[in-house]
């Protein structure tokens, strides 16, 4: 009777002890792929770093230039009245809309 105790405890010994070992052995490879990813997003980083040109002369916007003589110019679409969003539009874009003899718009401003 006490083998057989035996035997049954040493089999439930070894089935807690390999679900241990399964257990572990995920934690570790799902560890070792989160830092293998964390590296390479690194290593990345630090490769194609740039930097952006806060100037206002350096914006981009929406403001389109079709070179001709004289040139003219394609503004993006506002979609709120300009009077909200004057004050954000760079200064090139000004220039432009003030530069201009005729201007377009799809709605009444």
């Amino acid at each position: 009777m006490l083998s057989v105790l035996g035997e049954k405890l040493l089999q439930t010994r070894c089935r807690v002890w390999r679900a241990t070992m399964r257990d572990t052995l995920s934690a570790v490879i799902q560890l070792c792929v989160i830092l293998l990813v964390r590296a390479e997003q690194w290593r990345l980083k630090d490769s194609h770093s740039c930097e952006l040109n806060r100037k206002q002369t350096d914006l981009n916007s929406f403001l389109w230039t079709i070179k001709r003589d004289p040139p003219s110019y394609f503004y993006g679409t506002i979609h709120v009245p300009y009077t909200r969003v004057w004050d954000f539009i760079p200064e090139n874009s000004k220039q432009a809309f003030q530069e201009s003899h005729i201007v377009y718009f799809e709605l009444d401003l």
